[in-house]
C-alpha cells in the first residue's frame, strides 16, 4: 500500500458538530424519555466541537504539532493523581500548569496596528 496523507476539512467537522447538536436538542425536545439517543449526539457534537477547535488554520498550525510526550505524561500523572489524592494532586496540577505557562516560550505574531501605520504613510 502507498502512504496517503489523510485531511480533516474544518468546515465540515464544524457543521457535522452543528448538525449532532441540533440532532440532540430534537430529540430531546421529541422523545425526552430516549436519553441514549439524546445523550449520545450531544457527546458526539462535544467531541467534533473540541475537534474543530484543535484542526489548523490558515493563521495557526495544529495543535498537535508541537506535541511534547513527556508534558503530556506528566499532565496525566498530575491528573490521575489529582483524582486519588485531591489534597496532593489538585495543587500539584496547578503547579504544573503554571510552570508549564511560564517556561513556555511565546510566539512572536506579526504586529497589525504597525503594519496599518506603514499603510498609512505610504499614501
Amino acid at each position: 500500500m502507498t502512504p496517503q496523507t489523510v485531511t480533516l476539512n474544518r468546515w465540515l467537522v464544524g457543521i457535522t458538530a452543528g448538525v449532532c447538536f441540533a440532532a440532540s436538542a430534537v430529540v430531546a425536545l421529541a422523545a425526552p424519555q430516549e436519553q441514549m439517543w439524546w445523550g449520545g449526539l450531544l457527546r458526539a457534537g462535544v467531541v467534533l466541537a473540541a475537534l474543530w477547535t484543535c484542526l489548523p488554520t490558515k493563521n495557526r498550525p495544529a495543535v498537535w504539532a508541537d506535541f511534547s510526550p513527556t508534558t503530556a505524561a506528566l499532565l496525566i500523572g498530575t491528573l490521575l493523581l489529582a483524582i486519588v489524592r485531591p489534597k496532593i494532586g489538585i495543587p500539584a496540577v496547578v503547579v504544573l500548569l503554571v510552570v508549564r505557562y511560564v517556561f513556555t516560550p511565546r510566539r512572536k505574531r506579526p504586529a497589525k496596528a504597525a503594519t496599518r501605520d506603514h499603510e498609512r504613510v505610504a499614501r
